[in-house]
C-alpha cells in the first residue's frame, strides 16, 4: 500500500486531533519557559541567586523522606572525598 491510497487516509485521520494536542501542549510549555525566564530575570535583577532559587523548587518537588537520602548520600560522598 503506498502513502495515500483510500485505506490509509483513515490512519491520517486519527494522527490529526494527536498532532493538534501535541502542538498545543508545546505551545502551552513555551509560554510557560517565558514565564519562568521572566520572573528569574526579575529575581537576578533584584539580587537573588536564581540558582539557588531553581534548586529550592526542584527539592520542593521531593518529599522529605527522598530529600533526606539524597541529603545523606550527598554527604556520604562528599566525606569519601574528604571535602568535608
Amino acid at each position: 500500500m503506498q502513502y495515500g491510497e483510500p485505506l490509509a487516509r483513515p490512519c491520517l485521520c486519527r494522527l490529526k486531533p494527536k498532532r493538534s494536542a501535541s502542538h498545543e501542549y508545546t505551545l502551552k510549555r513555551i509560554c510557560v519557559n517565558d514565564d519562568i525566564k521572566d520572573v528569574m530575570g526579575e529575581a537576578k535583577g533584584r539580587g537573588y541567586d536564581t540558582k539557588a532559587i531553581r534548586t529550592i523548587i526542584r527539592l520542593r518537588k521531593k518529599d522529605a523522606n527522598e530529600r533526606i537520602e539524597e541529603e545523606t548520600i550527598l554527604q556520604t560522598y562528599m566525606a569519601a572525598l574528604g571535602m568535608e
